[in-house]
């Protein structure tokens, strides 16, 4: 096999710091009450779960279908706070004119 085959085996990216620090805790809570052996399978389990995690996290995050979603959501939102705006806008402009309004009037 040659190494491109092998590409979509690897991440693009290494996982989080925050990722990979519970299955550690874990391995190193548990250390103490576990022979070698058992401790190595558990580590290799653990980490091995890590890695197919990321894995599939990151092709379901570059996928066609994700990138799209992502991209409405992008639109929806900023209409949402066009919309806010315009709002918040309209809800000033009264009173802009009321104090406009109030303050040309003559005092007799």
């Amino acid at each position: 096999m040659a190494l491109g085959q092998l590409a979509w085996l690897l991440p693009t990216k290494m996982p989080p710091l925050k990722t990979i620090a519970m299955p550690l805790t874990i391995i190193g809570i548990m250390f103490p009450q576990m022979n070698s052996r058992a401790w190595a399978m558990t580590a290799m389990w653990m980490l091995l779960a890590t890695w197919i995690g990321s894995l599939v996290t990151e092709k379901v995050e570059n996928s066609e279908w994700r990138k799209n979603l992502r991209d409405e959501a992008d639109k929806m939102s900023r209409k949402g706070e066009l919309e806010a705006e315009a709002e918040k806008e309209k809800k000033q402009k009264p009173k802009k004119e009321a104090g406009a309004k109030g303050s040309s009037k003559k005092k007799d």
